[in-house]
């Protein structure tokens, strides 16, 4: 049957059309009303503002969020540039290290990277062209734009006909998220063979760079042997104590209990000039946590039998020879969470999305991309192949990754991250509290449970990915730190609110309780802009529309925008 996956922030609706196995793409539902021309609710005596204390030790956070994500951090910065007044090395100058997961990694990569990308968001014309022609999203436009077969397409296959065309591949059974990352989302600034161990660029060389991602550890499947039987090839991950065990044809378990669905994981990349400690790549093997995971491989969990395969999975896991574009696809793969048979509760489902979950073998102390088609259970054993997908199920996993990193390098007190966010609609955590968007609000224990809906004929069947918890910060500040700034309302707004904040003890991220320090976040909530193009231009129009309310808004005012995020950057 036809499988569309159609994702929104946090809420993943997927719907059945008819029998067949290849996959149609949504990635993310169009919400709320888009709204422009704007006026400023809070002002500052900028003064005032200019005389206030140089912040130090400042570090950033790109959240995710897909395309919408890539657009609204390239507003950010390319405002800070004030039309090619200023450089990266002048904007960035005091930032220690830069935190990304899924849409922001594809931003922060290609930032410290890319010679051209920086040529272009340097560029004093790129205020005025970066959506439109000479800038990423513009040359995303295009790109999408030229695929005129797909001109009049339905909807909900537009992206499946785009991303065909740029893979070269037809979709029966898999969307091979790599290809897509490979051949689309960095066709104009290419970092083919870059690992993350080599040079950054001139501005980036001597700063640490981490890219959150996660292991699925539920019934995960990793290929299928041959198209027809009964073999349907599957791993389980149990935490230490636990061994895998089959239940007949309802999937996998562990013996003493069911993990998570994801567990969290960073690629980190640390210049060799730099003394900085990398993050050990999964939270749950650091020592005092856990040991090992235990993997069990099976084939035709129909028939009840325990694995006829395993191994052990220990610390550390070097990520230095990881290509960049693949950690970036790695940290991006939002549908792979259903390649979890348990997830979505049926093989099939779970099969048609195992190409969406990047594959990797974490054989030989280290983590390297391998393709897992058609591999042998004991192959898959003997490499210690497994799937990893998006960097969060919440896009605040680069804050989170950023605390753990500046924790295990004793510089996590008195610490200033500045985190640039982007949703589609704005939380209020209760009556009459400040208003915030829902990635931060999860840092302080917010609830945001990431769902699947899914639609077989006129029923509809709801699963949810059952997470590690997401908070790492005392709860108090969420409903007690009014915003500093704001530009704009309703669904269409920028806002500034910076929170002193204290972490508290979660083991499955690796934060340790009892550090302080402050988190300025940098919020812009625009709710016509989707995570992905689903529609062609429309969607292309809201990036546009937004990348320019961005550059308005921090301009607004003699710059009372701007000056707070220079200040929050620890510039004068």
């Amino acid at each position: 049957m036809i499988y569309i996956p159609s994702l929104k922030r946090h809420s993943k609706s997927t719907t059945w059309l008819k029998p067949g196995l290849s996959i149609a793409f949504l990635f993310f539902m169009l919400s709320t009303l888009l709204f422009y021309g704007c006026q400023v609710k809070t002002q500052t005596d900028n003064a005032s503002l200019l005389e206030e204390e140089v912040v130090s030790n400042v570090h950033l956070a790109f959240a995710g969020g897909g395309w919408r994500a890539h657009t609204a951090h390239s507003g950010w910065t390319i405002a800070l540039t004030e039309k090619g007044k200023y450089k990266l090395g002048d904007i960035y100058n005091n930032v220690g290290t830069v935190s990304s997961n899924s849409g922001g990694s594809w931003f922060s990569t290609m930032l410290m990277y890319s010679n051209d990308f920086i040529s272009d968001i340097e560029s004093a014309e790129a205020v005025n062209t970066w959506a439109t022609s000479s800038g990423w999203i513009g040359k995303q436009r295009k790109w999408f734009d030229a695929v005129s077969t797909c001109s009049d397409v339905p909807d909900y296959i537009y992206l499946e006909c785009v991303f065909d065309h740029y893979t070269n591949t037809s979709y029966t059974g898999g969307t091979h998220w790599k290809k897509v990352v490979d051949n689309l989302i960095f066709k104009d600034y290419p970092l083919s063979g870059v690992t993350l161990s080599d040079q950054k660029q001139n501005w980036a060389k001597d700063k640490p760079l981490l890219l959150a991602s996660t292991l699925l550890t539920n019934s995960v499947v990793l290929n299928e042997s041959q198209e027809s039987g009964n073999y349907h090839n599957y791993y389980q991950v149990c935490f230490e104590g636990g061994t895998p065990q089959l239940n007949g044809d309802s999937g996998s378990n562990c013996s003493n209990f069911r993990p998570v669905d994801v567990a969290a994981a960073t690629f980190s990349s640390i210049p060799p000039s730099v003394d900085y400690k990398p993050s050990p790549l999964f939270p749950k093997l650091e020592s005092g946590n856990t040991a090992y995971f235990n993997i069990g491989y099976t084939v035709d969990y129909v028939v009840e039998s325990a694995p006829t395969h395993d191994t052990i999975i220990t610390s550390p896991l070097s990520t230095a020879n990881l290509e960049v574009m693949t950690a970036a696809a790695a940290s991006s793969a939002a549908v792979g969470f259903g390649a979890s048979q348990y997830l979505v509760d049926f093989f099939d489902i779970a099969w048609t999305f195992e190409d969406d979950a990047v594959s990797f073998s974490l054989a030989n102390e280290s983590i390297t991309y391998k393709d897992a088609q058609g591999m042998s259970l004991k192959d898959l054993a003997y490499q210690k192949m497994v799937r990893m997908a998006d960097g969060g199920p919440a896009d605040n996993s680069a804050v989170a990754q950023l605390v753990r990193s500046l924790q295990i390098n004793n510089q996590a007190n008195g610490f200033n991250i500045v985190a640039f966010d982007n949703v589609t609609g704005i939380t209020v955590p209760g009556k009459g509290l400040p208003a915030v968007g829902i990635d931060i609000a999860s840092l302080f224990g917010y609830k945001d449970q990431l769902c699947i809906t899914e639609h077989i004929f006129d029923k509809e069947f709801k699963y949810c990915l059952t997470t590690p918890e997401l908070q790492i910060f005392e709860s108090g500040p969420l409903y007690a730190t009014p915003q500093k700034w704001s530009y704009g309302k309703g669904s269409t707004q920028l806002v500034y609110t910076p929170y002193q904040v204290t972490t508290i003890e979660n083991p499955a991220l690796g934060i340790k309780a009892g550090t302080t320090g402050t988190v300025h976040a940098f919020t812009c909530v625009y709710g016509d802009a989707a995570t992905a193009p689903t529609d062609g231009d429309s969607d292309f129009n809201a990036y546009e529309n937004m990348f320019d309310f961005i550059n308005v808004g921090l301009d607004y005012q003699e710059q009372e925008g701007l000056i707070h995020l220079r200040r929050a950057l620890g510039l004068q």
